[in-house]
């Protein structure tokens, strides 16, 4: 039976308690038989509950490892392509080309490089605003929650509790 329908059989039987429609002999089994229902089939999805999030973690942690183990081999070919550049550079080799690989030494587009950026800032906010790129201001909640365990108050800003479910 579905949680559902040992939950809607528990508020029939109620009702039904509630209405006199059953003898107060038959009560306190029947009520002992949906309430162990529901009790066995909580249990049950609560064990689910703890699994999937078990699973959850094991996967992320494999995730985690998969990542730094991405990075370590994107290092490490990025150090033996600065090795062979380095080298192609040294013997002033421009191009190298063999059965399965040819490779040379290209010179990249120009890129902006900045020397000061707050003293470029300040010139750009005077004379070029529309080379900045302002970001909207974003709320730190902690510290607004501190603020308000402190004793303060602020305008629109409550501290709400909620309600919910642990499983251990």
């Amino acid at each position: 039976m579905k949680l559902y329908e040992i939950e809607q059989s528990l508020l029939e039987l109620l009702q039904a308690i509630e209405s006199g429609d059953i003898p107060s002999e038959a009560i306190a089994d029947t009520l002992e038989s949906v309430e162990g229902d529901y009790n066995t089939k909580i249990d049950n999805i609560a064990c689910y509950i703890k699994a999937l999030r078990s699973e959850a973690e094991a996967i992320k942690r494999e995730a985690d490892t998969l990542t730094e183990r991405a990075k370590a081999k994107q290092n490490h070919a990025d150090r033996l392509k600065q090795y062979i550049f380095d080298s192609m550079a040294k013997l002033n080799k421009d191009k190298i080309e063999t059965a399965r690989n040819a490779l040379q030494i290209r010179n990249t587009p120009p890129a902006v490089k900045i020397s000061d950026e707050t003293e470029f800032i300040a010139w750009a906010q005077e004379n070029a605003d529309d080379l900045l790129d302002y970001k909207p201001p974003t709320i730190k909640k902690t510290a607004v929650k501190n603020y308000i365990n402190a004793g303060n108050t602020i305008a629109g800003v409550t501290l709400e509790s909620g309600k919910t479910l642990a499983i251990k």
